[in-house]
């Protein structure tokens, strides 16, 4: 179940291909969740928690792992100061599927935005602040 640490991603596409709306919602809430004390981000679980994974595919594109792994973070230039992730991690849970999980620690020092924007946590939304 989601929490404020804790926020769930799902592809909308009914093939579970990766898209850009997806990574772009998965940047904000990293950026929400570095700003509200941390948290993990899941590309791969659905909002009801059922694990279905995501396939090795990027707007209807197959792509490989570590290819996919640049994709999701390549928005890491659109985040001030930096990219806010401590850890990211690729679960292989079929042959052709994969949760990808976000590990965003404590911050205390700095604020990050995304994108030119401040998000926040408040409970299970990454909200603009």
């Amino acid at each position: 179940q989601e929490t404020e640490q804790l926020e769930f991603k799902y592809p909308g596409s009914p093939d579970g291909s990766l898209t850009e709306s997806i990574v772009t919602a998965t940047c904000k809430a990293i950026c929400a969740m570095a700003n509200s004390g941390g948290g993990y981000v899941f590309i791969g679980i659905t909002q009801d928690n059922r694990i279905s994974g995501v396939r090795l595919t990027y707007n209807n594109r197959p792509r490989e792992l570590d290819e996919m792994q640049r994709l999701i973070l390549p928005q890491h230039c659109r985040f001030q100061p930096d990219v806010p992730v401590d850890c990211m991690w690729p679960i292989q849970i079929a042959p052709d599927r994969y949760v990808f999980a976000f590990y965003i620690s404590r911050k205390t020092r700095q604020v990050w935005e995304y994108n030119g924007k401040r998000y926040v946590r408040r409970g299970t939304q990454s909200i603009v602040r």
